[in-house]
Protein backbone atom coordinates (compact mmCIF):
# COMPACT_ATOMS: atom_id res chain seq x y z
CA UNK A 1 0.00 0.00 0.00
CA UNK A 2 1.85 2.88 -1.01
CA UNK A 3 1.17 6.43 0.16
CA UNK A 4 -1.45 4.91 3.05
CA UNK A 5 -0.74 5.89 6.57
CA UNK A 6 -1.48 3.39 9.43
CA UNK A 7 -4.19 4.46 11.96
CA UNK A 8 -3.68 4.18 15.12
CA UNK A 9 -6.13 5.00 18.34
CA UNK A 10 -4.49 5.55 21.98
CA UNK A 11 -6.93 6.57 24.40
CA UNK A 12 -8.65 9.77 22.52
CA UNK A 13 -5.45 10.68 20.47
CA UNK A 14 -4.90 9.31 16.99
CA UNK A 15 -1.25 8.43 15.17
CA UNK A 16 -0.64 8.34 11.57
CA UNK A 17 2.50 6.61 10.79
CA UNK A 18 3.70 5.89 6.87
CA UNK A 19 4.92 2.08 7.39
CA UNK A 20 7.37 1.09 4.55
CA UNK A 21 5.27 -2.14 3.83
CA UNK A 22 1.93 -3.12 5.69
CA UNK A 23 -0.56 -6.09 4.94
CA UNK A 24 -4.40 -6.05 5.19
CA UNK A 25 -6.33 -9.15 4.15
CA UNK A 26 -9.36 -7.94 4.21
CA UNK A 27 -11.79 -7.38 0.34
CA UNK A 28 -12.02 -4.30 -0.92
CA UNK A 29 -15.20 -2.33 -0.20
CA UNK A 30 -17.87 -2.86 -2.58
CA UNK A 31 -19.32 0.40 -2.42
CA UNK A 32 -17.69 3.61 -2.31
CA UNK A 33 -19.61 4.97 0.63
CA UNK A 34 -18.72 2.27 2.78
CA UNK A 35 -16.90 4.27 6.25
CA UNK A 36 -15.35 1.51 7.37
CA UNK A 37 -13.28 1.61 4.36
CA UNK A 38 -10.87 5.03 4.19
CA UNK A 39 -8.69 5.33 1.09
CA UNK A 40 -5.96 7.66 2.97
CA UNK A 41 -5.30 5.64 5.97
CA UNK A 42 -5.73 1.40 7.28
CA UNK A 43 -6.66 0.88 10.90
CA UNK A 44 -6.11 -3.04 10.77
CA UNK A 45 -3.02 -4.30 8.82
CA UNK A 46 -1.90 -7.91 9.60
CA UNK A 47 1.77 -7.46 8.91
CA UNK A 48 3.71 -4.42 8.98
CA UNK A 49 7.41 -4.03 7.84
CA UNK A 50 10.02 -0.79 8.56
CA UNK A 51 13.62 -0.77 6.71
CA UNK A 52 15.59 0.63 8.71
CA UNK A 53 17.79 3.71 8.80
CA UNK A 54 19.81 5.57 10.73
CA UNK A 55 17.30 8.17 10.52
CA UNK A 56 14.47 6.20 11.78
CA UNK A 57 15.55 3.06 13.37
CA UNK A 58 15.29 4.99 16.96
CA UNK A 59 11.44 5.69 15.88
CA UNK A 60 10.62 2.10 14.76
CA UNK A 61 11.90 0.30 17.70
CA UNK A 62 10.62 2.53 20.44
CA UNK A 63 7.46 4.53 19.48
CA UNK A 64 6.20 2.84 16.35
CA UNK A 65 6.78 -0.08 17.65
CA UNK A 66 4.91 0.58 20.89
CA UNK A 67 1.91 1.95 18.83
CA UNK A 68 1.77 -0.60 16.47
CA UNK A 69 1.04 -3.23 19.41
CA UNK A 70 -2.17 -0.74 20.16
CA UNK A 71 -3.75 -2.17 16.93
CA UNK A 72 -5.47 -5.96 17.81
CA UNK A 73 -5.16 -6.46 14.01
CA UNK A 74 -1.46 -7.30 14.06
CA UNK A 75 0.05 -10.20 14.23
CA UNK A 76 3.77 -9.43 13.35
CA UNK A 77 5.95 -6.29 12.81
CA UNK A 78 9.01 -7.05 10.93
CA UNK A 79 12.53 -4.64 11.13
CA UNK A 80 14.66 -4.93 8.06
CA UNK A 81 18.49 -3.49 8.31
CA UNK A 82 19.65 -2.29 5.36
CA UNK A 83 23.07 -2.17 5.94
CA UNK A 84 23.38 -5.76 6.86
CA UNK A 85 21.54 -9.22 6.40
CA UNK A 86 19.31 -9.00 9.15
CA UNK A 87 15.55 -9.42 10.22
CA UNK A 88 13.84 -8.94 13.23
CA UNK A 89 10.12 -10.43 14.00
CA UNK A 90 7.70 -9.65 16.92
CA UNK A 91 4.68 -11.65 16.56
CA UNK A 92 1.44 -10.97 18.57
CA UNK A 93 1.10 -15.24 19.35
CA UNK A 94 4.58 -15.22 20.95
CA UNK A 95 3.97 -11.77 22.86
CA UNK A 96 5.90 -9.59 20.78
CA UNK A 97 9.21 -11.64 21.75
CA UNK A 98 12.06 -11.04 19.62
CA UNK A 99 12.84 -13.60 16.23
CA UNK A 100 16.48 -12.52 15.03
CA UNK A 101 17.07 -13.73 11.08
CA UNK A 102 20.60 -13.25 9.94
CA UNK A 103 23.37 -14.42 7.71
CA UNK A 104 22.50 -18.25 8.81
CA UNK A 105 19.04 -17.59 8.15
CA UNK A 106 17.99 -19.31 4.52
CA UNK A 107 14.56 -18.50 4.91
CA UNK A 108 11.93 -16.39 6.79
CA UNK A 109 8.65 -17.14 7.64
CA UNK A 110 5.60 -14.54 7.51
CA UNK A 111 2.84 -17.16 9.29
CA UNK A 112 0.57 -13.47 9.33
CA UNK A 113 0.26 -13.79 6.05
CA UNK A 114 1.52 -17.73 4.68
CA UNK A 115 5.01 -16.53 2.91
CA UNK A 116 7.67 -18.25 3.50
CA UNK A 117 10.78 -15.79 1.60
CA UNK A 118 14.06 -16.55 1.34
CA UNK A 119 16.63 -14.14 2.58
CA UNK A 120 18.29 -14.09 -0.63
CA UNK A 121 14.82 -12.48 -2.09
CA UNK A 122 14.69 -10.14 0.18
CA UNK A 123 18.36 -8.82 -0.23
CA UNK A 124 18.80 -8.96 -3.67
CA UNK A 125 20.21 -6.58 -5.35
CA UNK A 126 21.64 -4.83 -2.60
CA UNK A 127 24.64 -3.82 -2.10
CA UNK A 128 26.46 -3.86 1.37
CA UNK A 129 29.28 -1.56 1.67
CA UNK A 130 31.55 -1.57 4.56
CA UNK A 131 32.36 0.72 6.77
CA UNK A 132 35.96 1.70 7.82
CA UNK A 133 36.91 2.97 11.13
CA UNK A 134 39.24 5.38 11.14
Amino acid sequence: MENVKTQIQIAQNLHYYYPDIQITCRAAANNASDETENAYYEDRPKLIIEVLSPSTERRDRAEKFYHYQQLDSLEAYVLVAQDTRRIEIYRRNNNWAWELYTEETTQVHLQSVELELPLDVIYEDVVFTEHVML
